[in-house]
């Protein structure tokens, strides 16, 4: 996979993420259509972590790579459970984490431009990503529980709520084997 076949691949993945985010927000609160967005944005998805988890395969080894998945499906599970038993105000909490998240997307975008940063920059942001996207994944669950205890299902929450443990999941094992890729 070449740098500039990545990048189209990245591309790719980030305007069907922003074109289903659109779809979704624009939707009624009862109507289904949002879920064939989440359906190609799966799907390309899909292309996109194929060849990435390949590249990866080939370069710390296919067995690290099954761990971290089975590490991230871990980190799903233990926050989903963690999150019927705490509760907070998750959108302050968001807010925060939004913050940073639009940080490590600075921080990304500035490395495409300038020379590769160092072993142990790449492995402390890869570090600093996994902890981010673990903190998503609470948030997101929380404001899953509390939208069941509210009584609130609709169309429209959930495919977001699947969205987003969708992303977070994929960043979450991206960053985790970003460190060890250091």
């Amino acid at each position: 996979l070449t740098k500039q076949s990545y990048l189209l691949l990245t591309l790719a993945f980030i305007v069907t993420c922003v074109i289903s985010m659109i779809w979704t927000n624009k939707a009624a609160d009862d109507d289904p259509s949002p879920v064939i967005g989440a359906g190609i944005f799966a799907f390309t998805t899909g292309a996109y972590i194929g060849p990435v988890l390949a590249m990866q395969s080939e370069t710390l080894g296919a067995s690290v790579v099954t761990n971290t998945c089975a590490a991230t499906l871990g980190a799903l599970a233990i926050t989903g459970i963690l999150s019927t038993f705490i509760s907070f105000k998750w959108r302050k909490v968001e807010n925060w984490l939004m913050l940073g998240l639009w940080g490590l997307i600075g921080y990304y975008i500035v490395a495409i431009f300038i020379s590769t940063p160092s072993p142990p920059m790449h492995q402390g942001i890869s570090f600093v990503g996994a902890g981010l996207f673990l903190l998503f994944m609470l948030v997101d669950f929380v404001r899953l529980v509390e939208m069941g205890k509210s009584g609130e299902h609709t169309w429209k929450e959930a495919v977001i709520i699947a969205n987003n443990l969708f992303l977070d999941a994929v960043n979450f094992l991206l960053h985790v084997l970003g460190s060890m890729d250091s």
